[in-house]
């Protein structure tokens, strides 16, 4: 007895065009013409049925037949005959109502067994469970190769190529479906988007249904790589063309080429306009330079051999999704610019011994998901052996670390492998459904260390709790903009006071300053408050700024002759936010909406050379909406309105994936209800696209378990337009500010010694939030552990609070004071040194009363912090360290009389730069011998002095950052240096409680 399988190549009766034998299939089979196409008519060759059953296997044949597709029968002997079975006929066949027969085994009784059915049951249970698995994990482990694909290789296989990339695209559709959201085949089209799956979908072309296969080679060309590419699927020649029609720019043809020549830039773009020629045919499309198509058609149309060895690259390759091969490293290096180019170039000593290097991504099935794949080709033998001795330690020692730090995150790397395969080295990331969840876990673990001591439960720790978002906006089903409120009437807005305001918008300068690139920026931020309708991500209304213009009318921002032009570029505002104003013991709630938007002047403008900024916050008014709904089991089911659609994937454990495609700024909310109708609060989420298709994809955790999923559209809109025209670049302080009296000053000898003497009462408890977690003295100093947390994510962490007697020179002095920790005790008295110094400013509490500063406390206070990542301990059992003071004897003033941002001015060794300007503050960067830095004062342009407490940070490259807070307008600046002085150092232990 044989084996059967009909296989279909594609291939079609003279009179059958191929529309006709997918609908007479579809009526056959009483299946859908979509089914049909996707089953038979996407990749060829196709195995369409196979049995034993020679009868069955006739019968296939002649249905496809009929329908006038031709099934090829291949017939395999038995290698074994088959165990005999009892002969059947159609009585024995038939239904019958006598009980069944025993088991062989089983004793003779006429009582009926009652087991046959439930083995028969269960049978049929596991078969079923074992066919959905099949089903479910099919496009994982099914494969069947293109018969074209190493014709196809091989064509663009020339002696000069440089890298080769292939994507299995149908396989890759099938995956994207099944496991990264919703299966959608009415995907929608974004209207007037300009993107290339946009533009593809609106030419009729869906680049998942249309394309099968893509190969593309590079090779040397003049300005880095000429491309060619092929791309194997079924292609309607007019609809190709209306795309690259849409997408980029057609040339006129060559009298006697039927091939579409096209520029890929356009002259707007800055990017280097390429030549194509394309080649067009229903079942191809041949890209590549006008002097290369030509002899790669000929090459394809002769099946030629490769010019280049590539049984390594199709061992890599083998069943994967997408691989990219790069058959020169060393050349190829040449032919890579940016970061990219110098990488490879750094590397020119190892890519020597490489012949070629392979990236590519895998479907694995159990459990389902993807491998992503890096190797590398030599001959070396020695080489590969050091390298993969190499990544093996490294990989050992990061996941060593992580293991005693953070474990969570250790099982991340669990996921990375190191594999040598004959002359391939190579490493591998496994990515499946759980993923994201082990991110997750390693996040919270994070977290949860950094909150080790309080009370604070994590969202994502465990089972979501169903929680109700009691702040979810409401959206009227109709609206007139009429009754938008006016942003200067809002209560609450003395201390953030804006340069411009009209309708629910007001705006204002928030910084100035130059960026590290040395380009200054003016940086604005628009608020809004009460508006309705707006969408969830608030991108339905935006800033544009036209122009920042000199005294003279002129434009002090660049016109790029190509590209984008990022200053006038539109700033989406963003998410509203919830609030609450107090006034007279009442709350006023309100939401806002904000958005930022920053410009930088063109090459050689100065900021005081800003005269005006023009431009208008336009926002998409959203007049009617409509609310659509679709309940529990979600999967496979879609809402669609006027040009959007939202189709939905499954959910599990409260994560609900979907999809969203065409014009998505119509769609308003997509949010879900519980069984009550009550909105779910969100736990997080993430979106990426576009995937294939050009849609997104959107994975949302919510606090419980969806009933209902609801999305609300945009019916109707209304564009309104806020022109806004601001003649002052400075921000305005966000309320008035009252300094303290300017408090640091050398200290003569008979005042320190009197000083140190001096004694401070202790804090009490009481007046902390929670009890110090110990106490200790250090001189004339009281120091208080308020905080303590130790973990393997965060190392140690400790804050510090002092009270310091008053010490002449130390008020307000930035380099007055440091506290290190040298060594940590632990439960079992043992020594562990730790390497940690923290720079602090001590401050006189006082308090502002009727216009003027009031001192309060005949002390200095400072709480201060520090951090040692690299801890690997337990709990201390005390810490050890030491308080340093330097008492300035003398001092000695430097003044920069007028600022200019971004220019860098040396003082007595310290260089400082003035970078920005906020509401708030003044940015200083610091560099060179800061240590000797006492103080710095600010002045307005009347010489009054508009600065209060000034914070130093420390930064990385040997620099620092100082943020003085101000209460105006910036002109001069006052620096305080200590030209004399001396220094006294305290140790001491603090023992922790219990």
């Amino acid at each position: 007895m044989g084996h059967y399988r009909l296989i279909f190549r594609g291939k079609l009766q003279d009179s059958t065009g191929r529309a006709e034998a997918i609908a007479r299939l579809a009526t056959a089979l009483k299946i859908t013409e979509d089914v049909v196409e996707r089953s038979f008519f996407r990749q060829w060759p196709k195995t369409v049925f196979e049995s034993d059953d020679r009868a069955k296997v006739d019968n296939i044949r002649r249905i496809f037949h009929r329908a006038g597709a031709e099934l090829e029968l291949l017939e395999t002997a038995q290698s074994t005959p088959p165990e005999a079975a009892p002969p059947t006929s159609a009585a024995a066949s038939a239904p019958s109502s006598a009980p069944p027969s025993a088991p062989p085994s089983a004793p003779s009784s006429t009582r009926p067994s009652r087991r046959a059915p439930l083995w028969a049951g269960a049978a049929l249970v596991l078969c079923a469970a074992v066919g959905l698995a099949a089903w479910y994990t099919l496009p994982l482990w099914h494969h069947e190769e293109s018969p074209q694909l190493p014709a196809l290789e091989a064509a663009l296989a020339q002696q000069d190529l440089l890298l080769l990339a292939h994507v299995d695209v149908h396989r890759a559709a099938e995956l994207e479906k099944r496991y990264l959201g919703s299966d959608d085949s009415a995907l929608v089209p974004a209207a007037g988007s300009g993107d290339l799956f946009g533009d593809l979908m609106r030419a009729g072309v869906d680049p998942r249904e249309a394309v099968d296969l893509a190969l593309v080679g590079a090779y040397p060309g003049d300005d880095g790589f000429a491309i060619a590419g092929v791309l194997q699927g079924h292609f309607d020649r007019e609809r190709v063309q209306r795309f690259l029609r849409t997408h980029y720019e057609l040339l006129p043809p060559v009298d006697g080429d039927s091939a579409i020549r096209v520029r890929t830039a356009p002259a707007s773009s800055c990017q280097q306009a390429r030549i194509f020629a394309v080649d067009i045919t229903p079942q191809r499309i041949v890209f590549a330079p006008p002097q290369r198509l030509a002899p790669l058609l000929q090459r394809l149309q002769q099946q030629a051999e490769a010019e280049i060895p590539l049984q390594a690259w199709r061992d890599f390759r083998g069943t994967r999704i997408a691989s990219v091969g790069i058959f020169a490293p060393k050349s190829a290096a040449k032919g890579v610019h940016g970061i990219a180019g110098m990488m490879l170039s750094g590397a020119s000593g190892d890519l020597a011994a490489i012949e070629a290097g392979y990236l590519g991504v895998q479907a694995s099935v159990a459990p389902p998901g993807l491998v992503l794949s890096a190797a590398a080709s030599s001959s070396d033998g020695d080489f590969l052996d050091r390298k993969q001795a190499a990544l093996d330690s490294a990989l050992a020692e990061v996941r060593s670390k992580l293991d005693q730090r953070l474990p969570e995150l250790a099982r991340l790397f669990e996921r990375v492998s190191v594999f040598r395969r004959h002359n391939q080295l190579g490493a591998e990331v496994s990515l499946d459904r759980h993923f994201s969840d082990d991110i997750r876990r390693a996040v919270d673990a994070a977290l949860t260390g950094l909150f080790a001591s309080t009370d604070i439960k994590l969202a994502g720790a465990s089972a979501p709790t169903e929680q109700i978002d009691k702040d979810a906006a409401k959206f009227d089903r109709q609206y007139d903009p009429a009754q938008l409120p006016s942003f200067a009437d809002s209560p609450g807005l003395a201390d953030a006071p804006s340069a411009w305001s009209d309708g629910p918008f007001a705006l204002g300068v928030e910084s100035i300053g130059v960026a590290d690139t040395g380009a200054p920026f003016v940086e604005l931020q628009a608020r809004a408050r009460g508006l309705q309708n707006m969408a969830d991500d608030g991108h339905t209304a935006r800033v544009i700024v036209a122009d920042a213009l000199d005294a003279a009318g002129q434009s002090l921002l660049d016109t790029p002759g190509c590209g984008s032009d990022k200053n006038r570029q539109a700033a989406d505002f963003g998410s509203a936010s919830s609030g609450s104003l107090y006034n007279n013991g009442e709350a006023t709630d309100y939401r806002e909406n904000r958005a930022t938007k920053k410009i930088q002047l063109r090459s050689g403008a100065r900021l005081d050379q800003v005269a005006q900024i023009r431009g208008a916050i336009e926002l998409l008014q959203p007049v009617e909406t409509i609310d659509k709904v679709v309940h529990a089991p979600f999967a496979g089911k879609s809402l669609e309105f006027g040009g959007a659609r939202v189709a939905f994937g499954e959910i599990e454990a409260g994560s609900l994936s979907y999809r969203s495609s065409g014009d998505t700024g119509q769609i308003l909310a997509v949010r879900a209800l519980n069984a009550k109708g009550q909105v779910l609060r969100r736990a997080g989420g993430s979106s990426f696209g576009p995937v294939l298709g050009g849609s997104r994809l959107h994975n949302a955790r919510y606090y419980g378990v969806p009933q209902t999923m609801q999305v609300t559209f945009a019916k109707a809109t209304q564009k309104i337009r806020y022109p806004f025209e601001l003649r002052n670049i400075y921000p305005q302080p966000r309320s008035t500010s009252y300094s303290p009296p300017f408090a640091t000053h050398a200290a003569e000898p008979g005042q320190l010694q009197q000083a140190l003497q001096a004694s401070v009462p202790a804090k009490k408890d009481s007046d902390y939030f929670s009890p110090p977690l110990g106490r200790a003295q250090a001189g004339p100093l009281r120091l208080a552990l308020t905080q303590l947390q130790v973990s393997r994510a965060l190392g140690l962490m400790a804050q510090f609070d002092l009270r310091a007697p008053l010490l002449p020179g130390l008020e307000h002095n930035l380099s007055g004071a440091s506290l290190e920790v040298d060594t940590v005790v632990n439960a079992s008295g043992e020594e562990q040194p730790l390497q940690t110094t923290q720079k602090f400013a001590l401050t006189r509490p006082g308090w502002l009363f009727n216009g003027k500063w009031q001192n309060n406390a005949d002390y200095l206070e400072a709480q201060t912090g520090l951090q040692q990542l690299h801890y690997d301990g337990g709990r201390p059992q005390s810490l050890k360290g030491s308080i340093t003071l330097h008492f300035p004897l003398a001092l000695q003033q430097r003044r920069i009389d007028t600022i200019e941002y971004g220019k860098t001015y040396s003082i007595d060794g310290v260089q400082l730069v003035p970078k920005a300007l906020g509401r708030r503050d003044l940015s200083l960067q610091l560099g060179g011998e800061t240590g000797r830095l006492a103080a710095i004062e600010v002045l307005d342009a009347d010489g009054k002095r508009i600065s209060g407490q000034a914070s130093l940070y420390d930064t990385r490259d040997g620099h620092s950052t100082v943020r003085v807070s101000i209460g105006g307008v910036p002109h001069t600046l006052v620096i305080h240096m200590v030209e004399k002085s001396t220094t006294r150092k305290y140790p001491f232990e603090v023992a922790l409680n219990g």
